[in-house]
């Protein structure tokens, strides 16, 4: 089954409790508490985290929003987890190229390793990035579909019993929009 980020449960329209579900589900494809409190406090560098915002954006300027949106979610939760004191720029790229590449996968996006390589001066060859890439998803317990706010969106909107379609979509996009502000701290 193909992976849908609005949808990522599998047979998401044949279960009515689905939103409960989506609802128990989303804190194990969150990044942990502390995390949040460590950037809250300041014990946190932040600039890790922009740093590594800025080459998911880079790495993933040719694809869909979407799979930077996912990137970041995977590089939050593993930073989480795993934690960064102080990495090298070089470290943070292969994180960066590792998450998109994962994304893109989820989304069934075809793209080549190759496509990053060059880029900054960065050259990984394959087994590099695919050895980080078992890194994260060891550190991530292998849960790569993501539940997001984009799983929320259709639902909340659906509350508003709108039987305007072009409002509908313009609520939607609209909302993507602040999501996507949101995630990058704007």
């Amino acid at each position: 089954m193909d992976f849908d980020l609005e949808n990522p449960l599998t047979d998401f329209r044949h279960h009515s409790d689905t939103f409960t579900s989506l609802f128990l589900t989303e804190s194990d494809h969150m990044p942990s508490l502390n995390y949040f409190l460590n950037l809250q406090a300041g014990d946190f560098d932040i600039t890790i985290r922009r740093e590594a915002i800025a080459s998911i954006s880079q790495f993933s300027c040719n694809f869909d929003p979407l799979v930077s949106y996912l990137a970041v979610n995977y590089i939050d939760r593993f930073l989480s987890c795993h934690g960064m004191p102080q990495p090298k720029k070089w470290v943070l790229n292969l994180l960066a190229i590792s998450c998109v590449s994962l994304a893109a996968k989820m989304n069934k996006i075809e793209f080549s390793l190759n496509d990053f390589q060059g880029d900054e001066g960065m050259i990984f060859d394959s087994q590099t990035i695919q050895r980080m890439e078992v890194l994260i998803l060891g550190a991530l317990k292998w849960r790569m579909r993501s539940i997001t706010p984009f799983c929320f969106v259709s639902f909340f909107i659906s509350l508003f019993k709108l039987e305007d379609l072009p409002l509908q979509q313009a609520l939607k996009a609209r909302a993507t929009e602040i999501i996507f502000n949101a995630q990058n701290g704007r």
